[in-house]
């Protein structure tokens, strides 16, 4: 945080943070999905991220269905790092 964005941040906050947010994301993870999405979009986009102290271009997935009704639904996104098979987040 402090090389990117020139603030200092404790352990602490971000263990505080991750806390206060991590039941609500496990909620998010195991909710029910629909049995069928007419539509499924499959993307990536390319970001900087650094990786073992270098910044290299990673893609970053994202999976986004569309149910029935038209509405959209965020299933996942995800990166893969060239050292690792595949390494994701559950946003």
């Amino acid at each position: 945080m402090q090389e990117i964005y020139g603030i200092e941040v404790s352990p602490t906050l971000i263990s505080n943070v991750t806390e206060a947010i991590v039941e609500e994301v496990k909620a998010w993870q195991s909710r029910p999905l629909e049995e069928v999405y007419p539509i499924v979009y499959l993307d990536a986009m390319m970001v900087k991220m650094r990786d073992n102290g270098h910044v290299q271009n990673q893609a970053v997935y994202v999976v986004l269905g569309v149910d029935r009704e038209g509405k959209r639904k965020y299933w996942d996104c995800g990166w893969r790092s060239r050292r690792e098979q595949s390494s994701g987040c559950k946003c």
